[in-house]
């Protein structure tokens, strides 16, 4: 098992922060591994009853267009339970 010999935040923005750790892996040697901390996020696929799904035109910031793609949102609560995010992101 590797076990944590020190970590350090190197970014640490609005939606995840980025760590980089220090590990001794089992053979005792030292390695780097780097880390995303993210809240979660959550993701639904809506179908119509005849079977169509429902997908929404969003922009992109990163691509410069609106994307189709299923509806999605970020667990940005403190102890939001995935079903209630669903349930906000389907609204």
């Amino acid at each position: 098992m590797e076990e944590r010999v020190e970590t350090e935040e190197v970014y640490g923005g609005k939606l995840f922060r980025v760590y980089r750790d220090r590990v001794r892996l089992p053979n005792g040697h030292l390695t780097t591994r780097e880390i995303v901390r993210h809240p979660g996020s959550v993701a639904i696929i809506p179908r119509h009853a005849d079977g169509r799904i429902v997908l929404v035109r969003q922009f992109r910031y990163v691509t410069g267009r609106e994307l189709w793609e299923i509806p999605a949102g970020t667990l940005d609560k403190p102890g939001e339970e995935i079903p209630d995010a669903a349930t906000a992101t389907s609204a």
